[in-house]
């Protein structure tokens, strides 16, 4: 397993990890997004501002085009994508609004071949679709349906469609940023995302005139100690593994390794809620594990 490959698997534990605190954030999907986009683009900038005072090597530095291609990832797999999975997260749960994040791999293959002319082997296919019905049997079982936070409930079908065009997004945005990231590095790319996430977040709570009520809410220290680890896991080290994930492995793989959180929230679930972990799902896990293998060894 290589560099990339490494990365989209960390992606995916922080992704699970932060899931799971997301899902007891009382507040809005779009007002999370907003909140852990603001956050993660504070501190991937320090990042950058830290290694700039190390280095001595400026940043952001880099052609127009590249610029419009992240931009458009951000507003697509960051701003949309992010927002529809957060709502499919408050209806389904942790672990069932990540079954639709196992359809992922899909878009990305079909992505990556039309717009970066990537091709997968016969093996590569074949543990994809492994991995994709292991993860996808370990979160329907009937279990995972009490893990719903129910604080924001809605109808499963919403659930579902929300969940995958959230998969839809996060495919296309992935696509779209490796051509960007072909003049800057992962962390630039980050950055770039989250910081069209936000301004785009900023038109639409000032023209709706609920910026400072959303502020509010944010700032809520029962909401603040939520959000600000949520963020860190998730944006900030979430967002920058999963661009070296897509910089440095081909699309549809990365986003197959990154549709690994259910494996994670597996355990996290346990840890947290005291939901019990059936053979079953133990069993899939392997399966997937197994696929996961085939897939990245081709």
């Amino acid at each position: 397993m290589g560099y990339g490959e490494l990365m989209a698997m960390g992606a995916a534990a922080c992704w699970a990890l932060s899931s799971v605190i997301y899902a007891r954030a009382r507040l809005s999907a779009w007002t999370i997004n907003f909140a852990k986009n603001v956050l993660g683009a504070i501190l991937v900038f320090l990042n950058l501002w830290l290694l700039w005072l190390i280095t001595g090597q400026g940043f952001l530095v880099f052609s127009g085009q590249a610029w419009f291609y992240l931009v458009v990832s951000g507003l697509i797999g960051i701003a949309l994508g992010d927002t529809c999975y957060f709502r499919s997260l408050q209806i389904l749960g942790p672990r069932r609004s990540l079954v639709v994040a196992t359809t992922a791999p899909i878009f990305g293959a079909a992505f990556g071949w039309l717009w970066l002319d990537e091709w997968l082997s016969l093996n590569s296919m074949f543990g994809i679709g492994i991995a994709i019905v292991g993860i996808g049997m370990v979160v329907v079982e009937k279990r995972a349906r009490v893990e719903a936070p129910d604080l924001f409930p809605g109808r499963e079908r919403t659930g579902i469609l929300l969940g995958l065009i959230a998969a839809m997004c996060q495919a296309a945005g992935g696509a779209i940023s490796k051509l960007g990231m072909r003049e800057c590095s992962a962390l630039e790319a980050t950055f770039v995302r989250l910081l069209a996430a936000v301004v785009v977040a900023l038109i639409i709570f000032g023209g709706t005139r609920r910026l400072k009520s959303t502020c509010q809410d944010i700032l809520k220290p029962d909401n603040f100690k939520k959000l600000l680890p949520a963020a860190a896991l998730g944006t900030w080290l979430g967002i920058w593994f999963s661009q070296i994930g897509f910089k440095y492995a081909d699309v549809a793989i990365a986003t197959m390794l990154m549709s690994t959180s259910p494996l994670f929230a597996i355990p996290l679930v346990r840890m947290f809620d005291g939901h019990s972990i059936s053979l079953r799902a133990v069993i899939w896990t392997a399966v997937a594990i197994f696929g996961i293998t085939i897939a990245v060894s081709a």
